[in-house]
């Protein structure tokens, strides 16, 4: 016993001379699993394949590990899942294939060649139903996915996106199902039959995957469907567990199948990020064929989305709770969200997006989205066996936004609740007073006239671009006589020393009015006027999306601008004329005024616009034209 001990207590001199020597000791265990982020969305959908090999070392620029994106050359898709209308060839393929395999990937190491569960193939219309039970058809629709997976290789894909939603087609559901038309063998063939053709059907399409592409990750939007088995007979996805299963049947060892989860876009709290991944990994193993459930329970990925529209109010839409949220409340969310999700998976998160766009020349995502991504990362990176924020204050507001939204979309009609949910603008705009005189137009904003002139400010800006503050601010006083109407614009520029005074970016920075031409508001005129450059007129009637140049003769409008320090200032004098006519007090036009910012990409608006184009007739502001201030 005693030398033991003076064997362990040599140990312990020994280790305590080497802790002196070096104070860093390695510790015992192993790498934490990395999480990714993957991106998808409408940006991706139909993006043209050479610009994303244009675009790609500025695109992975941004804290992401890949995107799922469509192939989309030349104009055309080439994104279905089940193409059984036409045999596709490597030859038409080739030119897509080449400006992917030219891609050099860095950062983005795990990206996905997204197909579509439809049957569409965009070369030649309509290709008729597909048919489980036809041998040539399926032939056909597994030799093109192999020829598909090929161009997924050489694009340096991790794998395939497989987006099961029929959208408009009737593939997975075996009677008829809302719009969707039954199987066509619904009457001749049995449920029974259907379900064990489908699997058949799964098996060979995995095997055709896995030919070209052995080690596949197979990235489904959604694996586990929500339906119970009770009820999917009747289900548009009736038959979807049975093409799974024939999947798992085949599935290689080094097959990944991941489950994206898109049912959870409306997860909230920790509880329901933890049974989100319990209901993947658990419960649907009622789906699953017994044989099957290793297989599942080894290769099988949870993935949970992070849905941007809704975090962040696209559009105002009265759907998506960032409507209902203050600014600093949708970033909190956002990055609440983010590390939950992170903390509850596998391996990825999945961030989609419809209006919002991260790799567009003007980002069209709150600006600080990339920041609080990198910030969530770090947190994550960090974690270990440790309790996790519950963020309980910040839930329970968004419960509390959530309980407006619903009760007022619940007293709204139907083609109400459509509608962007925003305060309509209003001002009182006075005629410019008898002894006052009208401004000179100099730029210098130093008349009296302006003094006694309506403010227009608090622009915000278009919601094209999912930003939720200005960047700078904007500044438009307006007054009117019975000859002109009189606009001066005070727009701050913290940069305005990156604008040379012969620069073509100084001719994208503009100020613009759009107003009605009556109060009736049949026809619009829109004036554009660049801080260098000449103006432009255009034209056109209520509804029309498109504008044309204005066809009235007459007197143009005159303008003047002044650069300074703190940024340039603009005067006009635009004559009624050009406008529809002089208004009888107490007129209203529809009417806001806009300044583009270039080349930061900005667009504000005093009133809400959607569209660049300004064409949101219903979103335009009312200008109420009084007497004098005065009088």
């Amino acid at each position: 016993m005693r030398l033991v001990i003076l064997v362990v207590g040599g140990l312990l001199l020994t280790t305590g001379a080497a802790w002196a020597q070096d104070a860093t000791v390695a510790r015992f265990g192993f790498p934490r699993p990395k999480r990714k982020l993957i991106v998808y969305g409408w940006e991706l959908g139909f993006r043209e394949m050479s610009d994303i090999r244009r675009n790609a070392k500025v695109m992975q620029r941004l804290p992401f590990d890949g995107i799922m994106f469509s192939l989309f050359h030349k104009g055309q898709g080439r994104d279905e899942a089940f193409i059984h209308s036409t045999r596709l060839t490597d030859a038409q393929m080739a030119s897509a294939t080449k400006e992917l395999s030219a891609i050099r990937w860095t950062t983005f190491t795990d990206n996905f060649l997204a197909v579509k569960a439809g049957e569409r193939f965009l070369d030649n219309g309509d290709p008729g139903r597909m048919d489980w039970f036809d041998d040539r058809q399926w032939e056909t629709i597994c030799h093109n996915i192999g020829v598909i997976t090929r161009v997924a290789v050489a694009a340096g894909c991790v794998g395939l996106g497989f987006d099961p939603e029929p959208y408009h087609a009737s593939t997975w559901n075996y009677d008829r199902a809302g719009s969707r038309k039954p199987q066509p063998r619904r009457d001749t063939k049995t449920f029974a039959e259907y379900i064990a053709v489908v699997r058949k059907r799964g098996a060979q399409y995995m095997k055709a995957i896995q030919a070209e592409m052995p080690r596949v990750r197979i990235f489904n939007l959604y694996q586990a469907v929500r339906i119970p088995p009770s009820q999917l007979a009747e289900t548009i996805y009736s038959l979807y567990p049975a093409f799974i299963n024939g999947m798992l049947d085949v599935a290689g060892p080094e097959v990944k199948l991941i489950d994206g989860n898109e049912y959870g876009f409306s997860l909230l709290t920790r509880g329901d990020y933890t049974n989100a991944y319990v209901n993947v990994k658990e419960r649907k193993l009622a789906l699953i064929d017994p044989k099957n459930r290793d297989t599942y329970r080894r290769q099988v990925q949870v993935s949970v989305p992070i849905y941007l529209d809704d975090i962040f109010g696209s559009h105002a839409s009265r759907r998506w709770v960032g409507t209902y949220l203050d600014p600093e409340d949708k970033r909190k969310l956002f990055e609440h969200k983010l590390f939950q999700a992170m903390d509850s998976v596998d391996e990825y998160v999945w961030i989609y997006g419809e209006r919002p766009s991260w790799f567009s020349n003007a980002p069209r995502v709150p600006r600080w989205a990339v920041q609080s991504i990198k910030t969530v990362r770090q947190q994550v990176s960090r974690l270990r066996l440790e309790a996790r924020p519950k963020n309980m204050q910040l839930i329970q507001r968004v419960r509390d936004r959530i309980a407006v939204r619903d009760k007022e979309l619940a007293a709204l009609k139907p083609a109400e609740r459509t509608t962007p949910r925003l305060r309509k603008q209003r001002a009182t705009i006075h005629r410019l007073a008898e002894k006052v005189p009208t401004p000179e137009i100099d730029g210098k904003l130093d008349d009296p006239a302006w003094k006694q002139a309506t403010v227009l400010k608090h622009f915000q800006p278009l919601m094209y671009f999912v930003r939720d503050r200005r960047a700078v601010e904007t500044t438009c006083r307006v007054t009117w006589d019975d000859r002109f109407l009189y606009l001066a614009f005070d727009c701050l520029e913290p940069r305005i020393a990156e604008l040379p005074s012969s620069s073509t970016q100084r001719q994208r920075n503009r100020n613009t009015l759009v107003l009605s031409k009556s109060p009736r508001a049949a026809n619009f005129i829109r004036v554009d006027i660049p801080l260098d450059g000449s103006p432009g007129v255009l034209a056109r009637k209520s509804g029309v999306r498109e504008w044309a140049k204005d066809t009235t003769v007459g007197a143009q409008p005159a303008r003047a601008h002044r650069t300074t320090a703190r940024g340039w200032t603009a005067e006009w004098r635009v004559p009624w004329g050009l406008l529809g006519g002089t208004p009888r007090t107490g007129d209203t036009r529809r009417a806001t005024v806009t300044r583009v910012r270039s080349p930061w990409a900005e667009h504000d608006s005093w009133a809400p616009q959607i569209d660049p184009n300004l064409i949101d007739d219903k979103l335009l502001g009312t200008w109420v034209f009084a007497p004098r201030s005065s009088d």
